[in-house]
């Protein structure tokens, strides 16, 4: 039973591995992150099932620590701590965008993955690579148009920009991580086929990279584009003013970024755009999450460079380094986090502790109660995960059949599947936000027609107050984002002509869209021309 419930572990975190990477689905507006979000929370949920099956039959509870556990629990818990305390809509944090989530996903697989011997986490390796390959053969496959040429496949599957982790730079962020760690395995085998196959594989990666690379020169379609490193690093130093411990919040730089860019970001080509991120992931990191968070990094810094001084040669400390200055110059995702901390999951010498927890019963015969109330404890954990996720995840994939209808000019279904979503997951701005635009929409067009009856102009009441209150909703939820603050105030300068009392609103809640992003020339035109 024991060795069942190990297999079981082990497999479930290599396939977790293998498939965060590669696995894209069209039931949500954002194909390719939620399903990697989704996918890397239900195998850690599955493990800790397995953990706790163990526990009950083992009648104690056995894990490895090792030596970069402390400064990964204390990055894990500025995340956690801050995204509690501070982000003003929690599901931004610990849904979408997900910030929180993530770290703290990526965080409990490397605690996971320490549970895994030596011989274990070496696979964890070739599981990465593997999908490193998979990632680069989809990518090169796409560029030269092949899938394009397969039918009955989805459309966007035959987009020449299209590869598995969504955007090209995150791709080609990913591939290069991979790098050493197929250098390591290639001077690591002693069979000549093996060593063959590691070493095309490389060529391959290294294709992707280029083929990839060559669409982020400046001038392209699909070059990125970011915030400079002194707006960022200005924007830090303004949210370490206001809130020095925790940050503003995971998920949480976008309100930052609209009150406290400077009146310079005007001059620039993006002057219109709120950025989600900072230039980097160091500084995005330290507006988030605070001096706790630069605690946790600095700690987990320190180690991995005491680790590199002790082991020059060793490819899965190179390559930590690698992300490490990656890091530094562009923003994180998923994928390539995953790979850091499983990197560090592998590099890092653990020690294994077993905790009985059994009691004596008046017979003198070992009792299960305690083993049965740490399980109860882990399931509860996961049941409500499932149960709470699962809502968001299905609430997720009804917003997007509304946004099919919308594609489709089916308002009623539209107007149903909205309302669903919302009664689903009530906390998400962004659905309260688009039902009000729906609702106005709606009221507009029926206002508009010829030979309007008693009984159109009821509806269109009702859809303007239904507008009225999901726009509300939207601020309440989130009222640190200007654009929610800027979503009401358009519905309230829409129904000025016929609305008592509606002009006062608008300019109460353009002023408050105005201080929270000061600078935005928009704004101020809007509230201007009211």
């Amino acid at each position: 039973m024991e060795k069942i419930l190990s297999t079981i572990e082990k497999y479930t975190l290599y396939i977790t591995l293998f498939l965060v990477p590669l696995i894209v689905l069209p039931l949500f507006p954002n194909i390719f992150d939620t399903p990697k979000i989704a996918l890397l929370v239900f195998g850690l949920t599955i493990f800790t099932l397995t953990k706790t099956v163990r526990v009950i039959y083992e009648k104690r509870l056995s894990f490895s620590i090792g030596k970069y556990d402390l400064p990964v629990l204390i990055f894990a818990l500025s995340y956690l701590v801050s995204g509690i305390l501070r982000t003003s809509n929690k599901m931004d944090a610990f849904f979408l965008p997900g910030t929180a989530t993530i770290i703290l996903g990526v965080c409990l697989f490397y605690f996971y993955a320490n549970q895994l011997n030596l011989g274990g986490k070496r696979n964890l390796i070739y599981t990465l690579f593997v999908s490193g390959i998979l990632v680069s053969l989809i990518s090169l496959a796409a560029s030269l148009g092949l899938l394009g040429k397969i039918p009955k496949i989805p459309n966007f599957l035959k987009d020449i920009n299209f590869n598995p982790l969504g955007a090209n730079l995150s791709a080609v962020l990913f591939l290069i991580a991979t790098i050493p760690l197929g250098i390591g395995l290639l001077t690591s085998q002693r069979q000549i086929a093996k060593r063959l196959f590691v070493g095309i594989s490389l060529v391959i990666i290294v294709l992707s990279i280029v083929t990839l690379g060559s669409k982020l020169l400046p001038g392209k379609p699909t070059s990125p584009s970011f915030p400079s490193l002194s707006m960022s690093w200005s924007i830090a130093v303004d949210s370490i003013k206001e809130s020095p411990i925790f940050g503003v919040g995971p998920g949480n730089y976008l309100a930052s970024f609209g009150r406290f860019k400077t009146i310079d970001y005007n001059k620039t080509a993006t002057w219109n755009i709120l950025f989600p991120v900072g230039r980097d992931f160091y500084l995005t990191h330290l507006t988030e999450t605070g001096f706790l968070g630069l605690l946790g990094l600095t700690l987990l810094a320190l180690a991995i460079f005491k680790a590199a001084k002790a082991k020059v040669d060793n490819t899965i400390i190179i390559s930590i380094l690698v992300i490490l200055i990656i890091l530094a110059i562009f923003p994180s995702n998923l994928s390539l986090l995953l790979v850091l901390f499983t990197s560090l999951a592998v590099a890092s010498e653990t020690k294994e502790i077993s905790i009985p927890l059994t009691l004596s019963n008046t017979q003198g015969a070992a009792s299960k109660i305690p083993a049965i109330l740490v399980s109860v404890l882990l399931l509860a954990a996961t049941a409500a995960i499932w149960y709470f996720g699962g809502r968001a995840l299905y609430a997720e994939y009804v917003f997007s059949q509304a946004i099919s209808a919308i594609t489709q000019n089916n308002a009623a279904k539209t107007y149903d599947l909205m309302r669903k979503a919302i009664t689903l997951d009530p906390y998400v701005d962004r659905y309260h936000a688009a039902y009000s635009q729906i609702n106005i929409a709606v009221a507009q067009s029926i206002s508009k027609k010829a030979g309007i009856t008693d009984s159109d102009r009821a509806t269109v009441t009702q859809l303007v107050q239904q507008a009225i209150r999901e726009g509300k909703s939207t601020v309440f939820l989130n009222p640190q984002r200007a654009g929610n603050w800027e979503l009401l105030g358009k519905i309230y300068q829409i129904i000025m002509p016929f609305a008592k009392g509606a002009d006062q609103f608008a300019i109460q809640t353009y002023a408050q869209a105005v201080n929270l992003d000061p600078i935005n020339p928009s704004l101020r035109i809007s509230l201007g021309g009211v």
